[in-house]
């Protein structure tokens, strides 16, 4: 990542808004981020607040059913003057509202509790009708009529707003508001995805304090008719909220929605997030640290057995010296005789199978070399082709789907990481390392496929083709132009499966064996038979002649298998990946975070500061003077 002192700073003159989310389930939303507490949900939000142009107020949590009242009550005490909470029973939990104990909860925690500003949710939802007959369903509603009633007229009792949840019930919620509140009730229909028909048949009956709510289902591509209803909805009768943890918008699809959601630029680049990420790849970088070649002290003298690949002939260079320590005893205290023992007459031929062994290990060792820098290449090449498709995708984004760029961007990233623990053929896909970047159901989805990085590389295709894929309505040359973006675009994706496919190869693709066992078979002859040759000549000089001379054959060929298949984590001088791989998810998020501020700061230049009904009207002004010439 780029240092600051060589980024320019540039102050962007913004706006900034603070909101309240009207509607979310703050305690759910702490159980699936795993925060202990209200306190460290609000940091978190203020902590992504400062770099916003929005910021998080508070909240209205919803405590609608007897399991989480208690949760809902303890995160609205201890979320001070940033949290309001809501009670009352939830359709779908009607049956509930029939035991006394739970509607006496609910009137006490109305009256009682500080800060609860609103009775619900409360409401009829038919979504889901029981399969066991027309009497099974005509009490399922009954139900929910009789808990739907009586919470309106608790509101109306206590004078506090009602909270309202409808699905596919439109005709029996409209009258039955109708029939138990007043023309001046303040009522939240939170949630609103049903018809302009009942959105107009609730503001007229309730013209006064009825509100809207809407979620992030107005953003998803399939909500075409919710964004018609928005249209059609004077501004002031708009609430909006999250539903939290539900209905997380786009481009947070997938995810836990909660209000301060960032942009993946935000939870890439976080500092505690990054700072996990770069604590899990420096524990595994600790076993293939760095050194200096230009040191003789410490590569000649003090490197240590991991570093010169002691495991990889440790047994074969054990074997030959035992053989040579007992021979070389047994001769020179005299246990064998000297006429047996004498073979000088075989030092000749021993001088030929040396310097054939010589250019088989040379040969050897330069193949494993080729073979290691090659996968170097590789994963280099892996790194270029992500750092090119990253600034290609968000050069081209413009006007796009957010989701599925970002969507891109991190699918992307955790294919870095995929391939890396495929290669060490390790099954878990770390979640420290994708830290901000993938959620938690889709770290195991990737963990649990088959091929985890193709399975990364098929939902960066997806996340391509609902970019720049053609839409309904799309002129010709729009659809041109998204075309060869993508044709682009899924090149650069062809790049990086071609190289991940090359460490593959190379990983499962070995010496051919014939020419192993030959190099090795003589390589352990000629040693073994060493002190049978030259202990006369070397006598007790041949224990550490043997040792030395089979140490420096038996490495070269240790060296060729250490550097054979360089995918190990644990070894020394394999291929540094978590290095390379954080190099990646370093690149991409510096790609975002300048993608963004680029964004912002043209934002600033072009905005108008004035209203939004100034807009409308010089939008307005400049189509119809088209329409005039």
């Amino acid at each position: 990542m780029a240092s600051s002192d060589r980024m320019t700073r540039v102050d962007v003159d913004v706006v900034t808004n603070a909101y309240v989310d009207t509607h979310c389930h703050m305690d759910a939303v702490l159980a699936r981020l795993n925060l202990d507490s209200i306190e460290d949900y609000l940091a978190l939000a203020d902590a992504f607040d400062a770099s916003s142009t929005a910021t998080f107020e508070g909240c209205v949590t919803i405590g609608c059913s007897s399991a989480s009242f208690e949760s809902t009550r303890a995160v609205a005490h201890a979320g001070g003057d940033r949290v309001r909470a809501a009670y009352g029973v939830h359709p779908l939990s009607a049956e509930e509202w029939r035991r006394e104990d739970v509607r006496a909860r609910v009137r006490e925690l109305l009256t009682s509790e500080p800060r609860v500003v609103a009775v619900g949710e409360t409401g009829l939802d038919y979504h889901r009708l029981p399969d066991a007959g027309p009497e099974a369903v005509a009490a399922y509603k009954l139900a929910q009529k009789e808990a739907f009633a009586a919470q309106m007229a608790l509101a109306n009792e206590l004078n506090k707003p009602l909270i309202v949840h409808t699905r596919e019930a439109e005709e029996d919620t409209l009258e039955m508001m109708k029939a138990h509140l007043p023309s001046d009730a303040r009522v939240h229909v939170h949630c609103f995805t049903s018809s302009a028909n009942l959105a107009r048949g609730l503001l007229e009956a309730f013209p006064t304090n009825l509100c809207l709510g809407f979620t992030g289902v107005a953003t998803f591509k399939n909500g075409q008719d919710v964004r018609d209803v928005i249209a059609q909805v004077p501004l002031d009768k708009i609430l909006l909220e999250t539903d939290a943890p539900y209905m997380a918008p786009t481009p947070f699809r997938g995810q836990t929605c909660h209000p301060a959601m960032p942009r993946l630029s935000r939870t890439m680049n976080d500092s505690h997030n990054a700072a996990t990420r770069q604590r899990a790849f420096e524990r595994g970088a600790s076993a293939q640290p760095e050194y200096d070649s230009s040191s003789w002290l410490h590569t000649a003298l003090l490197a240590n057995p991991k570093a010169r690949g002691l495991s990889a002939f440790a047994a074969p260079w054990s074997f030959v010296n035992g053989v040579s320590a007992t021979w070389t005893i047994l001769y020179c205290v005299g246990a064998v005789s000297t006429r047996e023992a004498a073979m000088r007459s075989f030092e000749a031929a021993y001088s030929l199978v040396f310097t054939a062994l010589g250019f088989l290990l040379v040969f050897r060792l330069s193949r494993a070399a080729v073979r290691f820098w090659e996968c170097r290449t590789c994963f280099g090449n892996i790194v270029v082709g992500s750092r090119n498709f990253v600034d290609y995708l968000l050069a081209s984004a413009k006007g796009r789907e957010v989701e599925a760029i970002e969507e891109a961007c991190a699918w992307l990233c955790a294919f870095a990481v995929c391939s890396k623990q495929f290669l060490r053929a390790q099954r878990d896909v770390p979640a420290e390392q994708l830290a901000g970047i993938l959620s938690e159901d889709d770290r195991l989805r990737a963990e649990n496929a088959r091929h985890p990085p193709l399975f990364c590389i098929m939902m960066v295709r997806r996340a391509i083709s609902r970019a720049f894929g053609a839409e309904k309505g799309e002129s010709v040359s729009d659809a041109v132009r998204g075309e060869s973006i993508s044709r682009g675009l899924n090149a650069q994706v062809d790049f990086l499966v071609l190289n991940e496919g090359a460490l593959e190869r190379l990983r499962s693709t070995k010496l051919p064996m014939v020419y192993v066992v030959h190099l090795r078979t003589f390589l352990v002859g000629y040693l073994l038979t060493m002190p049978f040759v030259f202990a006369s000549q070397w006598r007790w000089g041949t224990i550490p002649a043997v040792a030395i001379v089979s140490f420096v054959l038996l490495g070269i060929e240790g060296s060729a298998t250490e550097c054979e298949i360089p995918f190990s984590p644990d070894h020394a001088n394999h291929l540094r990946m978590d290095q390379y791989i954080q190099a990646v998810l370093l690149s991409v998020g510096s790609f975002l975070a300048w993608d963004e501020r680029t964004d912002a700061e043209a934002s600033s230049l072009t905005r108008s500061h004035g209203s939004c009904e100034q807009l409308v009207i010089e939008v307005d002004k400049s189509t119809l003077g088209d329409e005039r010439r």
